[in-house]
């Protein structure tokens, strides 16, 4: 079972490594409170990220958007999948994509970072639903289920991946600001991630709190993570809530300008998606995903995409005859 989440090496300065994958040596699940490091002040690391190149303007020449073409998609979850592998969180997969089944519904937002038309750096979102579930789901459903039985509606940030020419830029953290103006106007009240335990002093400063104990996706692969949650209301707020810096809530609410292109942008890539070069181009050449779906994955396909564009999908030559039966989608895992 490959591991669904996703987080970046950074080098924040000499001696100071941030979000930089650590192998060790296999252990039993134990509670975050037993292996988190020390509490970093705040602004001293707001400091530090700045110097580095967060939260500023130093984009490298790079542009934001959400990828609505099958060519970004493709290279979006191409990279995404190099720098997995190249960091042993998954292992190689066909085609040399990460493809799940929640890469193949229109909800899910993927935002890309591109300097000269080349992906650099890619982040996405995905939305709970009670067919799918979220990636997380894998490890951490009884936490997530306390969430939901709150009536908070749940994503999940999952995907993030920057080329090494770009990690001590603020692609990543202009990628994250664009993924909080989407889950602003999208209606969202929590945002999930997973993350290893040595990165929580960061996302802390983003606002994110525990949800867990440490665990492992996979048997195969030592992958200790922790879950963490944001509330979105966080900055929907004109003020910073308490314990979250006032220069990071301007800069991912009240000067965020991603939320004036959020809604357009769903609307536009929810479009393109659904249609037959997006999904075939995506979801079929180079690599066949759709053949690799269970029938009840198909089968919530068919109902996502609508049958009409569904049968077309599935019509074409290099597809299986096979058709999605009516089997009632299961809660799939993250590939």
């Amino acid at each position: 079972m490959n591991n669904p989440y996703s987080l970046l090496p950074i080098q924040l300065g000499k001696g100071q490594v941030l979000l930089t994958p650590v192998k060790t040596a296999p252990q039993p699940a134990i509670e975050l409170q037993s292996v988190a490091r020390p509490a970093v002040d705040s602004s001293r690391k707001l400091t530090l990220l700045k110097r580095t190149g967060f939260f500023g303007a130093d984009l490298r020449g790079c542009t934001i958007e959400r990828a609505c073409e099958a060519a970004d998609l493709r290279a979006a979850y191409q990279l995404v999948h190099n720098v997995f592998v190249g960091t042993g969180y998954i292992k190689p997969e066909k085609g040399g994509i990460r493809l799940r089944i929640f890469e193949a519904t229109a909800d899910t937002a993927t935002f890309v970072a591109k300097k000269d038309g080349v992906v650099v750096g890619v982040l996405s979102v995905v939305p709970d639903t009670a067919e799918l579930g979220l990636p997380s789901d894998t490890a951490f459903k009884e936490e997530l289920d306390s969430l939901r039985a709150t009536g908070a509606r749940l994503c999940e940030i999952t995907n993030q991946a920057v080329t090494k020419e770009f990690r001590s830029s603020s692609v990543l953290t202009e990628l994250m600001r664009c993924a909080i103006a989407y889950m602003i106007q999208a209606g969202y009240d929590r945002a999930l991630a997973t993350v290893s335990p040595n990165h929580k002093n960061f996302y802390n400063l983003v606002g994110f709190q525990s949800l867990g104990s440490l665990r492992s996706y996979s048997d195969k692969l030592h992958d200790p993570v922790v879950a963490i949650f944001l509330s979105i209301d966080l900055y929907r707020s004109a003020e910073p809530a308490e314990g979250i810096d006032p220069a990071v809530h301007r800069h991912a609410a009240t000067a965020n300008p991603f939320l004036a292109s959020a809604t357009d942008w769903t609307r536009r890539a929810r479009q393109r998606f659904l249609s037959t070069d997006v999904l075939s181009n995506l979801l079929v050449t180079g690599r066949n995903f759709l053949s690799e779906c269970t029938p009840a994955e198909l089968s919530y396909l068919r109902k996502s995409w609508g049958a009409n564009l569904f049968d077309q999908i599935m019509d074409r030559p290099t597809i299986s005859d096979a058709k999605a039966d009516d089997a009632p989608a299961h809660a799939c895992l993250a590939a």
